[in-house]
Formats: C-alpha cells, structure tokens, sequence
C-alpha cells in the first residue's frame, strides 16, 4: 500500500502532534495493528499480536506509548462483527483506551477502491485511513451502550438463545426431511397414515422402538398402544391408541409378507437409520422446549412490551431484542430501519435517485421484521388496513411486505424506546398520513 515518501523523522514528529491512528484487524490467532500519523498515510508500525492474553497486554502497553507521545490524541478503530475482536475490544476498553467500530462491508469496499491487497495487516491499515477519511463513519461499539442498559446481559442471552433456537431449527428441518426419506423407503407411503407428524412424541418413540415392519409386526397390539399412550403423555386416548396400534400392526405384517419372504434382511439397514435420526430429532425438540421455557422466562424478567404486539411470539421477540441489544444504540426510528434493513439503501447515479434493497443491515433482524410483517396483518386492524391500502395502489407481493415491514420497525422502535405495551388507538393518533 502506497504511502507519502516524508522524511521518516518528520513524520514521526508530526504524528505526535497531529495525532495518531491505530487500525486493528481482529483475527483467530493474531490482530494485525497499524499506527497511522493522522492526517497522512507514514506509518509508525505494522505488527502482528496474538490474540492471547500476553498479546493483548503486549498491545495495550504499545498504545499507551503513543497516546502519551500524541498527548491523548490517539484513534483506535476495530472491525464490527468480528467474534475475534469482541474480547479485544473489551479488554482495551477495560484499560482505559476509546475503541471506536468501523463497518466491515464499507472498509471493504474502501480497499477495493484504493487497490490493496487482502492480508491482515492491510486490512488493519484499511480501516485506520478509512476513519481518517470518513471520521463519521466510526461508531461507538454496542457493547457500551449496552452496558448502559440495566437489562443488558438479558439482552446478550437472548441473542445468544434466539441463534441456538435457530440453528436447531434449520437442523430440525434438515432432519426431518432426512427421516421421511427413509421412512418412504421403509414404510412406503403407509407410515404417514400413523402419525400426523412424525416428529411428534409419540411418533418419535414409536420410531425408536419399533423402527421397521419386521419389529412391528413381531410386537403385540397392546404393546404399541401403551407405548403411544405413555408417549404422548395421556393426550391420546386409549381407544385413539388402541386402534392406531391395530392399524400399525396389520399393516406391517402385510409388508412382511409382501416383501420379506425372500429377503428378510431387507429392512437391517434402515432400521439404524430410523433410530437415529428419530433420537436426534427428540434430542432437537427436548431442546428447543428448553430453549423456549429460558426465553420466556427472561423476556418475564425484563417486562419486554413485545410480546403485546399480536405477530410477536416469544422466539420473535427475543431475536429482535437480542440483535437490537439496546434500543438506546439508536437516536431515530430511520436509524433503527437501516440497521433492522427495513429502510432501502439509495444508490443514485447522477440526478436519477435510486433505492435499492439493504443488504448491509442486521439479516436476522431483517428475516424478524419480514416475519413479522407477514403474521401482522392476520391479527392487526392496522396492519390489515395498511396492506389493503397498498393492494388499491397496486403494491402486492414482496414491495408490499417490506413497506409494512418498514412501518412495523417504527412500531417497534416506539414500543423498545418507551419500553409501553402496543396500543391501537395511540398508534392510529399519531399514524402519519400513509405516503
């Protein structure tokens, strides 16, 4: 990366008085560091610290050198969204240092327009002449404005929680899928008649236990009526059980006739399968039920106004105060909308102004509002009305939803801010007239 030919002692000189600052590239093992004379681009040092604690002290003790030779004047700026650099960041804020956070895609795209090569001491010197250039651009992290939040380390649970829940959604889904493969070719279409969901209770201990025809037809009727009955916790009667039994019975002694007669090994290869996916699968819900009962629990505890809002179920409502972490990181509801990506990215070129979808936002707040902006409108009059009001416009489909999502990300800014229940007649008080 080209730099200014200066004398280097000068330069040096001149930092001390202009100002220096440090560009910091979170990674797994080390943090590149580059120290900037501000207002140029000499470079006092380029290095490598390992992300440990002994690198992190190493660290802090060279940016108290050049604070105290910059007489306070020293800019410390990290990459947003790194994992990497979330303990850093702690730690320099701990001892004493202002951290401020640069946006990963907008450093990007400032390197890719100066031309320089990717590696990590170049994206460092990357982010300290992007705040050089766009000051602005620097944000305060979240973490200290969370922890001006009394319910804070809710907050950071939730976030965490809602992102396990899901993960073990997609996997839940992935192994269904896997299970009603298998199933298909074990059962037929038949095994669909049993349960109406195979991943029920009762379907799934069903599916441990008796996992092929050969071991349903071998069971007695009662057997398998108790096990469903057991199963699904007395919410199947026993005439329901007894006659599901019977069904399941018959029908597994006719594929046993029809098909093992000459291969009796037929089904030895699904039947493990078949357990264990149907094991995963009640290890998933098991799961996701405590995830669930920990998520109300702690939206109980903070008197989240969320929940108030007909749309917003408990998962919901922890995704949008876990990613928003602190509704105080934002001054405005357009502040709220571009982060949540509710609120479209202008992209004009000339005196032709253009907008485009927000790709640089939250995703997970963004799925949340788009979420929600399709359940609000089953419960909301509001909402209802608002999507009807479009549909006379000829908005329909996606541009429709994601305007109503976009009035939504109000709605829910006013509620976090004032931390109030929703309440129809206030919110259609101050309803600005509809653009």
């Amino acid at each position: 990366m080209k730099h200014a030919q200066n004398s280097p002692a000068a330069s040096e000189a001149k930092g001390w008085e202009a100002g220096i600052v440090v560009g910091i590239d979170p990674g797994l093992d080390q943090h590149g560091v580059v120290a900037l004379v501000a207002g140029s681009c000499y470079r006092l040092e380029r290095r490598m610290f390992p992300n440990s604690i002994a690198g992190m002290q190493m660290l802090a003790g060279r940016l108290q050198e050049w604070q105290d030779r910059s007489q306070g004047r020293l800019t410390i700026a990290i990459e947003e969204a790194s994992a990497y650099g979330e303990a850093l960041e702690c730690y320099l804020s701990q001892a004493g240092f202002q951290v401020v956070v640069v946006n990963e895609l907008k450093v990007a795209r400032f390197k890719d327009a100066i031309g320089a090569d990717a590696s990590d001491l170049n994206d460092a010197e990357a982010i300290a002449r992007f705040v050089m250039v766009q000051p602005d651009q620097a944000r305060t992290p979240a973490r200290q404005a969370v922890q001006g939040d009394n319910h804070g380390s809710v907050h950071r649970h939730l976030r965490q929680w809602s992102r396990r829940y899901e993960r073990w959604t997609r996997e839940h889904t992935a192994t269904c899928n896997e299970l009603h493969a298998v199933l298909r070719m074990a059962w037929l279409a038949d095994y669909q008649r049993f349960f109406s969901q195979i991943d029920g209770a009762a379907a799934l201990a069903f599916w441990q236990q008796y996992s092929t025809p050969v071991e349903a037809a071998a069971a007695d009727d009662h057997q398998i009526a108790a096990l469903l009955r057991h199963a699904s916790h007395g919410r199947l009667t026993s005439k329901t059980c007894a006659a599901r039994a019977r069904d399941i019975r018959e029908t597994a002694v006719l594929m046993v006739a029809a098909f093992g007669r000459n291969d009796p090994n037929r089904w030895s290869a699904w039947a493990q399968d078949i357990r264990l996916l149907a094991g995963h699968l009640a290890y998933i819900n098991a799961g996701r039920k405590q995830l669930e009962a920990s998520i109300q629990e702690a939206l109980e505890s903070i008197g989240s106004p969320l929940p108030s809002f007909k749309g917003i179920g408990p998962i919901l409502s922890a995704m949008i105060h876990g990613e928003t972490l602190s509704i105080r990181r934002f001054g405005t509801a357009d502040q709220f909308a571009r982060y949540n990506g509710t609120a479209p990215r202008e992209d004009s070129s000339g005196r032709q102004p253009r907008h485009v979808k927000n790709v640089r936002c939250n995703r997970r707040l963004r799925q949340a509002f788009m979420q929600l902006a399709l359940n609000a409108p089953r419960y909301q009059v509001a909402s209802r009305a608002y999507e009807k009001h479009l549909e006379a416009r000829g908005i329909t489909g996606g541009a429709a939803r994601i305007r109503l999502a976009r009035r939504l990300s109000n709605i829910v800014f006013a509620m976090l801010r004032d931390n109030q229940p929703y309440n129809l007649e206030l919110y259609m008080n101050k309803k600005k007239p509809a653009a």
